[in-house]
């Protein structure tokens, strides 16, 4: 059996075009991180209508909600390290909108808690 390796040459037009492919993929899974870490930002900002209309208090539902916020932190975590890597100007602003989101966030989900579930005002 051959253990060569033979190299089949491409014409400078097929390279440009696998190239061009190559680029295209990048860019595109670029924009889905992008897109991510936006659905992330928005998720974020939904979370406290799930505490607040939760069900009920049962161990599974306060797990699923704990474990959902839990989610979320670590989704952030992950594009906050991969757009510094990306795009440092862009990780300032992203950092600074997360920052604006946690001051709104962080009261409404305190308000949510206070919520019985179903949405009915009041201490629990």
């Amino acid at each position: 059996m051959d253990s060569h390796r033979h190299t089949i040459r491409r014409g400078p037009r097929r390279d440009r075009d696998h190239d061009a492919h190559r680029v295209n993929e990048a860019t595109n899974r670029r924009r889905d991180r992008y897109a991510e870490a936006i659905q992330t930002l928005v998720a974020w900002t939904e979370y406290p209508y799930r505490v607040r209309r939760r069900t009920d208090d049962t161990p599974a539902t306060l797990t699923a909600l704990a474990n959902h916020g839990h989610d979320l932190q670590e989704r952030f975590a992950l594009h906050e390290a991969w757009i510094a890597t990306e795009h440092p100007a862009l990780a300032q602003t992203y950092a600074a909108t997360r920052a604006t989101l946690d001051r709104l966030v962080g009261t409404l989900i305190s308000e949510a808690w206070d919520h019985r579930p179903g949405g009915v005002p009041g201490l629990v």
